[in-house]
């Protein structure tokens, strides 16, 4: 049987974290609008604004450990984005 690499490039992990903080600006937008309890809407704007701060956290640790491995592309470390491999492009 074959394994499956689930491994991404770090553009398509920014593109990712891109899409993912832009989706979860329109859900805080419509959960503004339309939730109209003042508790119900206050934790789902927070629960939405920790996953928007988790998504961005993850875009710039997989940035910055990408611009580790182009300078030391030796050093055997690897990068993941929310659990996933991020590989290297080739040169």
């Amino acid at each position: 049987m074959y394994a499956m690499s689930l491994a991404m490039t770090v553009g398509a992990a920014k593109n990712i974290a891109i899409v993912i903080l832009l989706a979860l600006l329109v859900v805080g937008y419509f959960v503004a609008k339309f939730v109209k309890v003042a508790t119900t809407k206050a934790l789902m704007l927070l629960a939405i604004g920790a996953i928007m701060l988790g998504a961005w956290t993850q875009r710039s640790n997989a940035s910055e450990c990408f611009d580790k491995l182009k300078a030391n592309p030796t050093g055997g470390e690897t990068c993941t984005f929310f659990g996933f491999e991020i590989s290297a492009p080739a040169k």
